[in-house]
């Protein structure tokens, strides 16, 4: 499943800003990611898709997520977990003073790193598969006080 209708409120900004600080830390302008991406991949990878993905206005697939991140010699997860740090400072931000949200963020963080790359990858798919609900109202859900994820009473 692809990142494909995560709302702002979902990652896919923090991912495209991660993916643009490791190309301009190497150095590399988007027209010869794209072009060396799409050779080495195979997949339809232009400059316009790429600018898209890294300022947020595109969802980023599995496969050319998975591109991108070999072409730079890291790994996803990497990406990943950066992007979800960033999130999560934003939303400490937002929400400053509230000390035990901003614990529960960093808890949540440690976990993720924690597990290892079969459990990651389950719950990325979970997520995106929540993200994928919420987005077209598939089905309502709340976490309640005891973490257990729950449907709302409509």
């Amino acid at each position: 499943m692809a990142y494909k209708n995560f709302r702002c409120t979902e990652i896919i900004e923090e991912i495209g800003e991660e993916l643009r600080r490791v190309r301009k830390q190497k150095k590399l302008t988007i027209s010869h990611v794209a072009e060396q991406v799409s050779a080495a991949s195979g997949l339809p990878v232009s400059n316009t898709l790429l600018g898209r993905i890294e300022t947020g206005e595109r969802r980023i697939d599995d496969e050319i997520m998975e591109a991108i991140c070999a072409f730079y010699g890291i790994h996803s997860r990497d990406i990943v977990i950066a992007a979800a740090r960033k999130h999560i400072q934003r939303l400490s931000e937002e929400t400053a003073g509230d000390e035990e949200q901003e614990n529960r963020g960093a808890s949540l963080i440690a976990l993720f790193e924690n597990l290892n790359k079969t459990g990651q990858k389950e719950v990325l798919s979970l997520m995106r598969l929540m993200a994928y609900m919420d987005a077209y109202k598939i089905r309502d859900y709340v976490v309640n006080e005891e973490g257990e994820i729950t449907e709302t009473e409509e």
